[in-house]
């Protein structure tokens, strides 16, 4: 199975290691709560320790908080390999663009950013 098949909050092994879907982008490991970056389409394994994988009626605010805050870290990386390289003007418009971006997300959810 595909990581982006699974539902978020379900168990699953990748890697041998067992993670749970915080986002459609990360799992968090069930032994430290790390979060790692899962491609959509790694092959992962629903676990049988947790029974069987269902999606949550609501994603709890602390989980899409943390889930929305690890997206928007990533975008630096992802801006810093951009080719031609943006100006240090240019970054920093989209940094703004971005953690906006974030900040509306949050306040949809009605959670505070």
């Amino acid at each position: 199975m595909k990581f982006h098949q699974i539902p978020p909050g379900a168990a699953f092994r990748y890697r041998e290691t067992l993670y749970r879907k915080v986002s459609p982008l990360t799992g968090a490991n069930e032994a430290d709560g790390s979060h790692k970056l899962i491609p959509r389409s790694a092959e992962v394994t629903l676990s049988d320790e947790e029974g069987p994988a269902t999606a949550p009626d609501s994603l709890p605010s602390q989980l899409a908080t943390r889930a929305i805050e690890e997206l928007v870290s990533v975008f630096p990386q992802i801006a810093a390999r951009l080719d031609p390289p943006l100006s240090p003007s240019q970054f920093s418009q989209l940094e703004q663009l971005w953690t906006n971006a974030a900040q509306d997300v949050l306040a949809r959810l009605a959670i505070e950013p």
